[in-house]
């Protein structure tokens, strides 16, 4: 299936990812992509697919550091990403993005267009 990805904050589009995180990603497809940053600190969440399977990469970091090294994506569930949006709060960075909001309207998607 084909979803338009989604980016936000600091990420523009897939290369902006692996420049941040310093990691080549052409085995993944990136689905949504949010980077905020504060005066000193950032927060990444990163849903992708690769293999058929999703993958999740949420990272934050202080001002000492960036996001370089630290790409660990685990394997979720669209059952998992439904309980952990409702857990998120909406950013209180620059772009503000409420990406629980974005993972429901991935969920949506999905079961929109599920076979």
């Amino acid at each position: 299936f084909m979803f338009e990805p989604r980016y936000h904050g600091n990420f523009s589009d897939k290369e902006d990812v692996e420049s941040a995180f310093e990691e080549d990603l052409s085995d993944y497809e990136i689905l949504i992509a949010v980077y905020d940053t504060g005066s000193y600190e950032g927060d990444a969440h990163v849903l992708a697919r690769k293999d058929g399977k999703l993958y999740e990469v949420s990272v934050s970091h202080c001002s000492c550091n960036g996001l370089e090294g630290s790409w660990a994506p685990y394997e979720v569930t669209p059952e998992y990403l439904a309980l952990r949006s409702e857990g998120l709060e909406k950013s209180l960075y620059e772009s503000g993005v409420d990406y629980s909001n974005e993972i429901a309207n991935f969920l949506r998607y999905l079961k929109e267009n599920a076979q």
